[in-house]
């Protein structure tokens, strides 16, 4: 099963949610927003941890597109920009709607991360 869902972060910008359950029948919540470096996207996520603990995390990777229409996504270990957001303790149970509710309020809060990762790449390619 897999819900999309549109969320205003400011007037101007607008995102597409994608909310599913991954391979272990877990929700999960992905943002892809595109940045201004070329061929990349700061990767927005909201999953329940191995630790219990529901959380939104937000990581610059590299989309690439493949022979046959494939496209697939890379990113450095401990190069690229990753950064934690938030984090729920208090929820207990994740279903759909906590999932959702968890990641739109990360997304209220991304353009400070997204003016960052620019940042950060637009340093590189000077």
């Amino acid at each position: 099963m897999e819900t999309n869902n549109t969320v205003t972060a400011t007037p101007k910008q607008h995102y597409v949610s994608t909310f599913k359950k991954d391979r272990d029948k877990q929700w999960e919540g992905e943002t892809y927003i595109q940045m201004d470096a070329p061929n990349r996207r700061l990767k927005v996520s909201t999953f329940k941890s191995l630790r219990g603990f529901l959380y939104t995390s937000c990581q610059v990777v590299k989309i690439e597109k493949n022979t046959g229409g494939f496209s697939s996504e890379s990113f450095m270990l401990f190069q690229d920009y990753n950064k934690h957001i938030m984090q729920f303790p208090d929820c207990k149970r994740v279903n759909e709607k906590v999932i959702t509710e968890c990641h739109n309020k990360a997304l209220a809060a991304i353009e400070t991360f997204v003016k960052e990762a620019n940042e950060m790449y637009a340093l590189d390619s000077e």
